[in-house]
């Protein structure tokens, strides 16, 4: 039984990669970190990058 649902989480898993994108800003103290799907646009990413930017309060404004 416990092989059975790791094998289901590893099946699982192989189908939707992700990414680890690290975005540094120049100016800013540190980079931007998140995780996105294999299948998401750039211009989504782009949304989300900006949107944790400014979540996290970070110096300068964009």
């Amino acid at each position: 039984m416990l092989y059975n649902n790791k094998h289901q989480r590893n099946q699982k898993s192989k189908t939707t990669n992700r990414f680890l994108v690290s975005i540094n800003v120049l100016g800013s103290a540190g980079p931007i970190r998140f995780v996105v799907k294999e299948d998401e646009t750039v211009s989504n990413v782009i949304n989300y990058a900006l949107k944790c930017y400014v979540r996290e309060g970070k110096l300068p404004l964009l």
